[in-house]
């Protein structure tokens, strides 16, 4: 299972990146390079998705790039987050890939 999610990623004050989630509050990652970020914020992504499902809330919509608005110096980019879910039973919570 796949989603897309916008990221706005931005330089640090420390020459690295960072990169949030609008749709995902208290989601961000960082890195040293940009595509360094990018992982690490895929990786977040994915595991904030993750728990979301496992704790039995639905995925939250994912807003339009085209509405998303970004600051000087902050980009907005589409990440396509993989869903890796169990298909068995995780600690007490029953989990089915769609």
């Amino acid at each position: 299972m796949t989603a897309i999610f916008v990221a706005l990623v931005s330089s640090d004050r420390t020459g690295g990146f960072r990169a949030s989630f609008p749709d995902l509050p208290n989601c961000f990652a960082v890195g040293l390079s940009l595509p360094e970020a990018l992982v690490n914020a895929e990786r977040a992504a994915a595991e904030h998705l993750k728990a979301l499902l496992i704790a039995g809330n639905a995925l939250p919509n994912a807003t339009p790039i085209a509405r998303i608005a970004t600051g000087p110096g902050t980009m907005a980019l589409l990440l396509n987050i993989a869903l890796d879910l169990p298909t068995e039973r995780t600690e007490g919570f029953a989990v089915r890939a769609a």
